[in-house]
């Protein structure tokens, strides 16, 4: 049976919960998708993900049960935020529902799913809430709750012009971001208009400490995204986050050549955006004939500490700007959330997005119904049954690379082998040697069904043959055996 909420007064979703009623379900829907299997089998281990969901209420994101993978992801909800309405100031939709207006209001958004979210942690699975503390919305006007705003102050969330940075002198103006080779501006000016919170003065610290602090309350296990965190000094943004008590975090931290504020700077506050990750991964997927290079990826290219880095692909604002792979690519993109979602480096992070096609669109008719715009990027075979991979995979290294020119590459970790195909024209058969025990495997980048996987064979000596079609790839683990069929004498 299943829990349903009402998140804002037009979406509407549904929680798998055992022994409860179902309550405001519109339109009648099944609570599970492929991921939420994959966490009833109990594997062992730690978390092993981040999902991005773009646009999703929290019902929505606990009816996609990014719940998942066996390893208890984490789930970000973006935006606990009160929204600023379309002031036909040129933000778009998307950026409108990202311009936070007195935070005072968004806690109620979480209350509205607090059964939900109470549910997730008992589960294990963290809610990320996407925390905008750098800034609160320019302009004036009001909220979408009511709450009205205006000349650098806002009311409803006892913000005054104190609160703020601002020009010296006077209180209702301040600089713009506009060098970021100087950390002063980066830090103490307005990015994009945006009024800029002075995170080191007392009462504001004091104050986004208690937001904080209130919105963990509204569930046992929630963690923060913290937004532009770049534009914070990492020590003032320290001594919130320590004050708000410890959590998981990860801060966005978009690194740039030559910039003054770097990413190695808040490493002390926790997990960290590896914006670098995607970038050079990805020209590898983009192009044929670059597989081959992979066998080194890792630390060794140039990234932060693996233990402290997030990593993906895309996220909402790469994928309408740097982002060289999204969904929009096909085949060549899951592809590469493969190779992300195997290798050891980092705490990847993999998309649930909606389709546009201009760059400020909004999210298509709510409730989320993955197939029609709603992208659902998680909810493919070879994405959401990696997470069980990686989870068998553990903390092993990459052995038993193999390269069949630079479009195959196949490798081990632990007691889990992938092999991947860039080539799109064609299929490629190989033996591989797997480091694996002898048994018969899913193929779990088609299906983790036992009763139906295509199935790989791995022999007494480690080895399998296996054909890997173009543009996609296979992947086996000890944590799913195929059923055989036994004969009767």
């Amino acid at each position: 049976s299943c829990v349903c909420a009402s998140w804002q007064h037009d979406r509407y979703a549904c929680v798998a919960v055992p022994d409860q009623p179902r309550l405001f379900l519109d339109p009648p829907r099944p609570c599970l998708d492929p991921l939420h299997r994959q966490h009833h089998r109990g594997l062992p281990g730690q978390l092993q993900l981040v999902r991005h969901l773009v646009r999703l209420g929290p019902p929505d994101v606990l009816h996609s049960q990014a719940l998942a993978g066996g390893g208890h992801p984490d789930v970000p909800v973006v935006g606990a935020v009160q929204e600023v309405p379309d002031r036909g100031g040129g933000l778009g939709e998307l950026g409108i529902r990202r311009s936070p207006h007195p935070q005072v209001d968004h806690v109620e958004a979480l209350r509205i799913a607090g059964p939900g979210l109470q549910f997730a942690g008992s589960l294990g699975v963290r809610v990320v809430v996407d925390a905008v503390i750098n800034h609160m919305a320019s302009g004036g006007g009001t909220g979408i709750a009511g709450s009205t705003f205006g000349n650098r102050a806002f009311p409803a969330a006892e913000y005054t012009q104190d609160n703020f940075h601002h020009n010296g002198g006077d209180e209702s103006s301040n600089c713009a971001v506009t060098d970021y080779t100087s950390k002063d501006n980066v830090q103490l000016c307005d990015l994009s208009g945006l009024t800029d919170l002075c995170t080191g003065c007392d009462d504001t610290k004091n104050k986004l400490i208690a937001y904080l602090k209130n919105l963990k309350s509204k569930g046992s296990n929630i963690g923060f995204r913290i937004d532009a965190a770049k534009h914070q000094d990492a020590g003032e943004l320290g001594a919130v986050l320590s004050g708000a008590g410890s959590t998981w975090n990860f801060q966005e931290v978009i690194s740039g050549s030559g910039e003054a504020v770097t990413p190695e700077m808040y490493l002390n506050n926790g997990h960290v955006s590896e914006f670098n990750f995607a970038r050079q991964l990805a020209p590898n997927f983009k192009d044929e004939n670059k597989l081959c290079y992979l066998d080194s990826f890792g630390p060794s290219w140039g990234f932060i500490d693996s233990s402290k880095a997030v990593t993906f692909m895309d996220n909402h604002d790469t994928q309408r700007g740097e982002a060289v792979l999204t969904y929009k690519d096909g085949d060549v993109y899951y592809l590469a959330n493969v190779f992300m979602l195997a290798t050891q480096y980092g705490y990847p992070k993999v998309m649930s997005s909606y389709a546009f096609d201009s760059h400020d669109q909004g999210p298509p008719s709510y409730p989320v119904n993955c197939g029609n715009d709603w992208i659902c990027e998680h909810r493919r075979p070879e994405v959401a049954n990696m997470v069980a991979w990686r989870k068998t995979a553990g903390d092993s290294a990459m052995k038993n690379f193999v390269k069949d020119g630079c479009n195959h590459i196949g490798f081990s970790r632990g007691s889990a082998y992938v092999a991947l195909n860039r080539d799109g024209s064609g299929s490629w058969q190989t033996t591989v040697q797997t480091g694996m025990p002898a048994g018969t495997y899913c193929d779990v980048a088609q299906s983790d069904d036992v009763s139906s996987c295509p199935k790989v064979t791995v022999d007494s000596s480690g080895k399998a043959s296996i054909t890997v079609p173009g543009l996609k790839s296979v992947a086996f683990h000890t944590g799913v055996k195929a059923a055989v069929d036994s004969i009767v004498v």
